[in-house]
């Protein structure tokens, strides 16, 4: 799933656990995390990284800046669950439990300017 994002803009984790790729992949830099043993949650078209594998990681800390892709800003977010890529729509529900075993995935949003 591509979102759109401001070129540079900080990135932060969607989920708390173990960060077991932090590079790139087919030239886009990329963060992967571990949420439990099955499931893996990546961001990618970062510009910059800012964590290495096997650091903890809690749900919106900064993982990174925002990059693009086909000349766009964006950050792509992935899910797989047992080494199989899924829709990760449905995790981002945020009204409710998703009902799903990877839980709900958060969208951390940059606060407000000006107060």
């Amino acid at each position: 799933m591509d979102l759109a994002s401001p070129w540079a803009g900080t990135v932060r984790a969607a989920v708390s656990g173990t960060v077991t790729f932090a590079g790139r992949v087919a030239g886009r830099m990329s963060v992967t995390i571990a949420p439990e043993n099955r499931v893996r949650v990546s961001v990618s078209y970062l510009s910059s990284v800012w964590v290495s594998v096997g650091q903890w990681i809690r749900v919106g800390e900064v993982l990174g800046r925002s990059g693009a892709d086909h000349g766009l800003s964006a950050v792509h977010l992935s899910l797989r669950i047992d080494g199989r890529y899924v829709n990760p729509e449905p995790a981002l529900a945020c009204g409710s439990s998703t009902g799903h075993p990877w839980g709900r995935l958060r969208l951390v949003s940059r606060p407000p300017s000006g107060g």
